[in-house]
């Protein structure tokens, strides 16, 4: 396991899902008090020991709920509010069509990573691909216009 700070509102960027982390905001200084002689193999004994009992480590279904809550607020939302911008995702989802297809309608480079990214947002935004083994996605109507897309001009 690992503890980190981090300053940045948007630090979940993390292409494979962010169910490996659970961040804790905290609204002052934290006093940790460091034991010298403190043993990290005895509290890991203490752990390994709970989970050999069968003491659950998994979080529950409204833990699960939370958490997901919680981490939407630190994600890299930038290809999501494209994606709401661009589209209009109160009509029927009708058009067939690839991540270059949509990556381009969005202005974006059609690397990998990018790909991947579009993956994710499209499907936590319920888009269905075409067919289960498909590359295709099932994607809403452009809208008539961009209502966010240059909000400086």
């Amino acid at each position: 396991s690992c503890i980190g700070t981090v300053n940045e509102k948007e630090y979940l960027r993390d292409a494979t899902g962010n169910r490996r982390f659970l961040p804790i905001t905290t609204t002052g200084s934290l006093d940790i008090i460091v034991k010298e002689n403190f043993d990290y193999t005895d509290l890991w004994g203490y752990v390994w020991g709970q989970y050999m009992q069968g003491e659950q480590w998994w979080l529950t279904e409204e833990e699960e709920v939370l958490q997901k809550e919680v981490l939407s607020k630190h994600e890299d939302t930038n290809l999501k509010e494209l994606l709401l911008d661009v589209y209009n995702f109160d009509t029927a989802h009708t058009k067939k069509m690839t991540s270059t297809e949509v990556l381009r309608d969005l202005s974006q480079k059609t690397t990998r990573q990018n790909q991947i990214k579009l993956g994710i947002v499209l499907k936590d935004l319920s888009v269905e691909k075409s067919t289960p083994r498909s590359r295709d996605y099932m994607m809403p109507l452009l809208r008539d216009v961009y209502p966010n897309r240059f909000p400086d001009s």
